[in-house]
């Protein structure tokens, strides 16, 4: 947003639209409380067991299912409250009618965190977009279907190979 002559292409994996806020309204505070209140009242082990739910697609395999509770179970309360509370605090700061580079959309089918229509309607604010949706992936595609997300990003990376900034 600061530097587009630096940027030669984007990928944006299962997130919101930098014009817009975290949540609007009342939801920022309902976000917060849903997220805060497992790691206050049990910790990180109470957490992990509120958000998988969540976060995950049905099609996750065991060893995935488990990097992704421990790194649930690694989070500092204080950091995480920290980084919640900075989250839905951030102005926009991204008008996606001014990006002049190809973009990447990519997102899970499951996602309930950012989902796939979601990602749709992202993709087509974008002009010259391209948009991937990973069956049965759910907000943590590039865990849950490694190979699905490296392949479209390897494509997309290749199909840019030798270009440069107009």
């Amino acid at each position: 947003a600061r530097n587009p002559e630096r940027v030669l292409s984007l990928t944006l994996a299962a997130c919101r639209p930098g014009s817009a806020p975290a949540f609007p309204g009342e939801r920022d505070a309902q976000f917060l409380a849903a997220r805060l209140q497992p790691m206050i009242s049990g910790g990180p082990a109470a957490l992990a067991d509120a958000l998988l739910p969540s976060l995950l697609g049905d099609a996750l395999s065991a060893e995935a299912q488990v990097q992704i509770r421990e790194s649930l179970l690694a989070l500092r309360p204080e950091m995480y409250a920290k980084v919640l509370k900075a989250r839905v605090a951030l102005a926009p700061f991204l008008d996606l009618a001014t990006i002049r580079v190809p973009p990447l959309v990519l997102g899970g089918e499951q996602d309930r965190v950012a989902p796939a229509e979601q990602m749709h309607e992202l993709a087509e604010a974008v002009t010259g977009s391209r948009i991937a949706i990973a069956p049965r992936a759910g907000h943590l595609l590039n865990i849950e279907q490694p190979e699905f997300f490296n392949g479209e990003l390897a494509s997309f990376l290749g199909a840019l190979r030798g270009k440069s900034h107009q």
